[in-house]
């Protein structure tokens, strides 16, 4: 072989490192990370080659949305819009490469994974923000990746209901984020939801809602509404592709008599399981419960009247106002023998199915089937301790006063507990323990023992 020229090799070295320039030029540049023109954080290509990934929160703020990433959890979510992306999260280092490692609404929507980091949980930006309908480009003159999502128009608007509780329905062919804006007055209401279209300023009305605008707006769509005399919830529902706004306002006299609660009292909420196709038993146990609670000065709120399940509202609303939520289930356990449950990420398989088996049931039965989705993947809890404080308590009242066996508290992702912000139990029973005074009586004595010190 003949040698190469000594001019030839001078070039190809000057070549290599003309190259090596570029590329540590490239991986020092720092990318921003634009969604809707707004810069929201920075982009990072050194995880996975050719591949830009931002922290997951960055990408649920420019989107307006919520993250969810447990410390060290292996699963994290991003909601917007009553829809609900799960991504599986891998350690640096791991390929983050398998199959539908994102699930939109429980459909496969990539196969790159989230990558934990020592600051934040990075998310592949282009599959994320395209799982909500948006375009994705990349700017190399500003060193920009720009997320730009989609304008979600008004498609249907309505009201259903009476005058205790009136439901003002916005379908969104698009998933929304919104703006509360504060009003003074307490019967009035205003949101703006952004980017969202209005053909057209219109007003609709009911017997709750006085008067309900729909108004195009620079920021979107505004909606003004006036409630005399009411309290208001909004949530998000996902609708195919888009998403269902829901406005309910209920009457706030009934709220306030149920909040007038006597100084120093602890205030319980019971909620006893609907009867599934049998006898109606958790109802006389948690009116015999409440009894004997109210006679030694607590204040019980019981979330039911009649067979009918009282729906995630009604359920959410007590659990929200109680020091402790006691949700009453049967189960086919043997004599003296009870199982204690607290929301939190599943421990185990077996956790995990039972709260499958639990929610799919109640959502089967009342058409919470994306309600159902959402409690599932974002199952975490603000206050996690005060819930198993409560149940250790009670299975030690239960087996120190009649003897009932708990075992260990188990932890699953209970969507009858989600609204009780980690101040819930549900506790399981024999259906003849339900109709036994002598349980009853020991149930009352093991909550009036888990309440001491709760406020």
């Amino acid at each position: 072989m003949r040698p190469v020229p000594t001019v030839l090799r001078s070039v190809r070295v000057g070549t290599f490192v003309l190259l090596a320039a570029c590329c540590a030029g490239l991986a020092a540049a720092q990318l921003e990370l634009r969604i809707d023109g707004r810069p929201v954080g920075e982009v990072r290509t050194d995880l996975v080659a050719g591949t830009s990934y931002a922290p997951l929160d960055a990408i649920a703020s420019g989107l307006g949305g919520r993250a969810v990433a447990p410390p060290g959890g292996t699963t994290a979510a991003l909601t917007v819009g009553g829809h609900v992306l799960a991504l599986d999260v891998v350690d640096q280092g791991s390929s983050p490469n398998r199959p539908a490692a994102l699930r939109m609404d429980g459909r496969p929507a990539g196969d790159l994974a989230a990558i934990r980091g020592d600051d934040a949980v990075w998310a592949p930006v282009a599959a994320t923000a395209r799982a909500f309908g948006a375009q994705v480009a990349y700017l190399p003159e500003e060193s920009a990746v720009l997320v730009v999502g989609p304008r979600p128009n008004l498609t249907d608007a309505r009201i259903d209901g009476g005058s205790a509780l009136e439901t003002l329905s916005l379908r969104f062919d698009a998933p929304v984020a919104w703006i509360e804006r504060a009003v003074p007055a307490s019967d009035a209401l205003e949101l703006v939801v952004r980017r969202g279209r209005v053909d057209r300023a219109r007003s609709l009305s009911g017997e709750r809602f006085a008067r309900v605008d729909l108004l195009p707006d620079a920021e979107g769509a505004t909606v003004r509404i006036t409630a005399p005399g009411s309290e208001f919830e909004v949530i998000a529902v996902a609708a195919g592709s888009g998403t269902d706004l829901r406005v309910r306002a209920r009457a706030r006299a009934d709220e306030a008599e149920r909040d007038a609660v006597p100084e120093g009292s602890v205030r319980i909420a019971l909620d006893p399981a609907p009867p599934n196709g049998g006898e109606d038993r958790m109802g006389p146990l948690a009116d015999a419960v409440a009894e004997r609670l109210r006679a030694a000065g607590a204040t019980v709120e019981i979330t039911r009247s009649g067979a009918a399940d009282p729906g995630p509202e009604r359920r959410a609303a007590a659990a929200a106002r109680a020091d402790l939520f006691v949700a009453l289930h049967p189960a086919g356990l043997g004599p003296g023998e009870v199982r204690l449950w607290v929301l939190g990420e599943a421990q185990d398989d077996a956790a995990l199915a039972y709260a499958i088996r639990r929610n799919a049931r109640a959502a089967a039965e009342n058409g919470n089937v994306n309600d159902l989705r959402r409690e599932l993947l974002l199952g975490l809890v603000p206050d996690a301790d005060a819930g198993r404080r409560a149940a250790d308590a009670m299975a030690e009242a239960l087996f120190q006063s009649a003897g009932y066996r708990a075992g260990a508290v188990g932890e699953a992702p209970l969507a009858v507990l989600s609204g009780a912000a980690g101040r819930g139990v549900l506790i399981e029973m024999a259906p003849e323990a339900a109709t036994d005074d002598a349980f009853a009586d020991a149930l009352a004595a093991a909550i009036r023992t888990a309440t001491r010190g709760t406020r």
